[in-house]
């Protein structure tokens, strides 16, 4: 497992001077809990998450990431009431969820094939 990339994303979220200590401590914990989990396990096993967990848990960190990052508008709202991200907040958050999951995946946590 590579701890070096959470410690990455962890100075990457100082560096956008993160206004919810809440998101840094997550990461900071996420990052403890990795180190825990590669004490514990071999390098080469793999921890593989059902579809909705996997995408939940990367999901969750994105939007987690995005909301104390992303400076703007953020939301639309569409005429029947929908509320979406707007497009360059889609957009953040998509770059965010590819940063997320290559730390799951850096650290053995994949989604489970079917």
């Amino acid at each position: 497992m590579q701890i070096e990339t959470l410690k990455q994303v962890l100075k990457y979220l100082e560096a956008y001077e993160i206004t919810r200590p809440a998101t840094y401590k997550h990461f900071q914990n996420l990052s403890e809990t990795m180190q825990d989990i590669k004490n514990e396990i071999k390098s080469y096993q793999t921890i593989e998450l059902n579809d909705n967990s996997y995408i939940s848990l990367y999901s969750d960190m994105a939007e987690a990431f995005l909301n104390d990052t992303f400076k703007g508008q953020m939301y639309v709202i569409a005429a029947n009431g929908d509320q979406s991200y707007t497009e360059p907040a889609q957009d953040r958050f998509n770059e965010i969820c590819g940063l997320v999951t290559d730390v799951l995946d850096d650290n053995n946590i994949v989604q489970a094939e079917i």
